[in-house]
């Protein structure tokens, strides 16, 4: 097969673990918020377990869930996946899981709208300084790394005007100053542009856009590497991320076709 009809192939195969269908072709729709265990010991460890893709309580998420999180982190190639209610709220989630007060993010000049306004109106407020860069800059972004730089935000292609950003030869940069690395991948989707095959640290989607593609669900993702993902998912548990199970089938749905929708966009 082609590497397009691998990746088509994925699409549609992703995240149908028997676990997670039941002995149909799609994964079920489980709603839920509290959990019922047969004792207590099987509670306590579900609580010790919160990475395992382990019922426990419905924020941390249903089996829907749990194939929706499969299904991205395959087609990313990540470690793990974050699900959040919108892009914005990703982008902003993302961010405050590894900003503090004190630190300074670089940020691509041509982002997304929310994403500026949360920099310029949210992070400035906790102490947390934002300096914004050419999209074309390449690997001269060396010359905007201050101290106490901590992300480094891309955007590629970016909103609007569409530059498409060196992003090897920046995440090497990076990397040499110990500066984490986030990309905007909505336009990349996953199945165009695999930022982490490119040392990216984090992948950023609003899954409202190509993945659900129907107009009908708002939705964000973000899959991490695996330096990465064990603090997005804690810390984006303990800011009280979460989606609905129905909204995470509707995802799973629009996921099978993102192939052949993208054919007809281009």
């Amino acid at each position: 097969m082609s590497s397009k009809s691998n990746k088509n192939t994925q699409l549609v195969s992703s995240g149908r673990k028997k676990a997670y269908t039941h002995g149909v072709v799609n994964p079920v729709v489980q709603r839920a918020s509290t959990i019922v265990f047969d004792t207590v010991a099987d509670l306590k460890e579900a609580a010790k377990t919160r990475g395992d893709k382990t019922l426990f309580y419905g924020r941390r998420g249903t089996t829907t869930h749990f194939a929706l999180q499969d299904a991205i982190t395959e087609l990313e190639g990540g470690e793990g996946c974050a699900l959040y209610p919108c892009g914005a709220a990703a982008i902003s989630q993302v961010l405050l899981s590894f900003l503090k007060t004190g630190d300074h993010i670089l940020m691509v000049d041509n982002a997304y709208e929310p994403t500026r306004d949360f920099c310029d109106k949210i992070l400035v407020g906790l102490g947390i300084s934002t300096t914004y860069y050419p999209p074309t800059i390449g690997a001269g972004i060396k010359d905007y790394i201050k101290p106490n730089t901590k992300v480094l935000f891309l955007e590629s292609p970016g909103s609007i005007t569409m530059e498409v950003q060196d992003v090897p030869a920046m995440v090497k940069v990076a990397n040499e100053h110990n500066v984490m690395t986030i990309l905007d991948n909505t336009y990349g989707n996953g199945l165009h542009y695999r930022p982490l095959e490119h040392g990216v640290d984090i992948s950023i989607q609003a899954a409202t856009k190509y993945i659900v593609g129907h107009s009908d669900v708002m939705m964000g993702v973000a899959v991490a590497n695996k330096k990465y993902w064990l603090t997005l998912r804690e810390n984006s548990y303990l800011l009280g991320q979460c989606t609905s199970a129905d909204d995470a089938y509707l995802a799973l749905r629009g996921l099978r076709t993102m192939g052949v929708r993208l054919n007809q966009h281009e």
